[in-house]
């Protein structure tokens, strides 16, 4: 079996993965992305609520909220084409369920520089339920144009050589450089690849790629998400709820539908562990949790929580605002368990081996990906 060298060899074909791999195309090396998926840009990348964060979500996570504001801003100078301005959006604080006051909201985002405007609740919402509203500047992803904008970059890439519907298969270390093993899922056929360099960035699946080349697991909880799609009379409106058991809406994207997201009914099943492990695996024999399958148009998935969804959203909207559900999007989305402590959404980005190299890339907001250019 003849085997081709690679100076870098990226593992998982999200937005981490692509940008990881024309990022290092830069260098003029040859570089190998590699995803399980038939195609690239699926999971998380592709099914979240679309929000290019501006801070506001991390009231208790200074770190976090700083770099979502300083991302937001090149993220939108970068992809202007992908970001849809067109719209207010609103953050809201319950009166009675959020763990920040308004003074305490507003005076975050004071120190962070934050654009935030107290503003009068507009006939729309209701306001007996509201301590105060704050008109913010955050915006929506396209995150079709996303995904359409990074193909075409990884297309015209000439040092890009990309493998879809392929897993790794064994790994061995062979003086300087990993030298490893891919199969096909389409014909099983086997094909060896030399690299002095692997990037794991699988998200979901971290532990599972650490794990063959013999490296530390992370502490990571892991859950069965459903982002809410669903048409609406109220236009060019978004509404975020904070900080607690909060629940937003928001334009999706450039599109005519509103996404719908909420602490206490997105996730579906919760697991802290290795590997994504979730009850519904019991009814699919080829679903595993160290060969998670996508959750999104399978048979086992959840019931929908759209109705729940609906009803959280509604205490806040005039009673003349009917929200109908169109369509319910499943994926698998992973966090640092230590992330629990202050809701923050840090990018890790670890070089576990010096030589030959290995690192590990686990990002949660699609903005961050600029914090691997710090890395390599």
């Amino acid at each position: 079996m003849k085997t081709q060298w690679y100076d870098y060899v990226v593992i998982g074909g999200g937005l981490f993965g692509i940008y990881t791999a024309l990022y290092l195309t830069k260098l003029k090396t040859s570089v190998l992305l590699v995803e399980k998926d038939e195609k690239l840009f699926q999971r998380a990348s592709a099914i979240n609520q679309a929000r290019l964060h501006g801070g506001y979500h991390y009231p208790r996570s200074i770190a976090t909220a700083r770099t979502s504001h300083e991302y937001k801003i090149r993220f939108c100078r970068e992809h202007e084409f992908v970001v849809n301005r067109k719209f207010q959006q609103y953050y809201g604080i319950d009166k009675t369920s959020s763990y920040t006051t308004p003074d305490q909201f507003e005076s975050f985002c004071n120190f962070l520089g934050i654009p935030l405007e107290r503003v009068e609740v507009p006939q729309f919402f209701y306001k007996d339920c509201l301590a105060a509203l704050f008109l913010t500047e955050e915006y929506s992803i396209d995150l079709t144009a996303l995904a359409n904008y990074y193909l075409s970059r990884v297309q015209g890439s000439e040092h890009l050589h990309v493998m879809t519907s392929t897993q790794i298969g064994s790994v061995e270390q062979v003086g300087n450089s990993w030298e490893l093993e891919f199969r096909s899922n389409s014909d099983t056929s086997k094909f060896k690849v030399e690299t002095a360099s692997v990037i794991n960035a699988t998200y979901s699946s971290s532990n599972v790629i650490n794990g063959l080349f013999g490296f530390d697991n992370m502490d990571m909880i892991h859950e069965i998400t459903e982002i809410v799609l669903v048409k609406s009379s109220l236009k060019e409106v978004g509404l975020t709820v904070i900080d607690g058991d909060f629940v937003s809406m928001m334009p999706y994207g450039f599109s005519d539908l509103i996404s719908l997201s909420s602490v206490r009914y997105t996730s579906h099943y919760n697991f802290e562990g290795r590997y994504p492990t979730f009850p519904c695996q019991d009814l699919i024999a080829a679903c595993k949790p160290e060969d998670c399958l996508s959750c999104n148009h399978c048979s086992a998935k959840p019931i929908s929580n759209q109705l729940k969804m609906v009803r959280q959203i509604q205490k806040y909207l005039h009673t003349d605002i009917k929200l109908n559900h169109v369509e319910s999007q499943y994926t698998v989305k992973s966090k640092l368990k230590r992330s629990y402590i202050d809701d923050s959404r840090p990018t890790l980005i670890k070089k576990l081996n010096e030589t030959p190299e290995f690192h590990c890339i686990f990002g949660g907001k699609l903005s961050s990906i600029y914090d691997i250019e710090a890395h390599f």
